[in-house]
């Protein structure tokens, strides 16, 4: 199954833009107790749906696992080399697939400043059956 998540920005004048995941934001360093984006069986192959719906480049990075990025814009990657940081263009969408064999909440994160600071992350969860209740 794929879960889809889209980086999204609104701008709310033309000097401050708000970055956001699925139409949440985490600014700073995050929120404390904040619910996580997803809840991902420990243990199993996850596989995640990226869509780039803005205009710039995003490096999104992935702490605690290395994926294989799948398919750009639809199409087969040749080389499905093992990474934590996949650069999405304007536009574009991938899939990547990874195991979550290591418990915790983890972040996924633009690794350019300005967009990781102003929203652009969130946590993935990663637990056993009975801790996901």
């Amino acid at each position: 199954m794929s879960m889809p998540i889209a980086p999204n920005v609104l701008t709310t004048d033309m000097a401050q833009a708000i970055w956001s995941i699925n139409g949440t934001s985490m600014t700073g360093d995050g929120h404390a107790g904040m619910a996580p984006l997803l809840t991902l069986g420990r243990g199993k192959t996850h596989l995640i749906t990226m869509r780039n719906r803005t205009a710039w480049w995003h490096p999104m990075h992935l702490h605690g696992f290395s994926f294989r990025v799948l398919t750009r814009n639809g199409a087969a990657v040749p080389h499905r080399r093992w990474a934590d940081t996949v650069l999405m263009a304007p536009e574009d969408t991938i899939e990547i697939a990874f195991v979550a064999d290591a418990p915790g909440d983890w972040m996924l994160h633009c690794h350019v400043t300005d967009h990781q600071m102003t929203g652009l992350m969130t946590v993935l969860r990663v637990a056993d059956a009975e801790d996901r209740r």
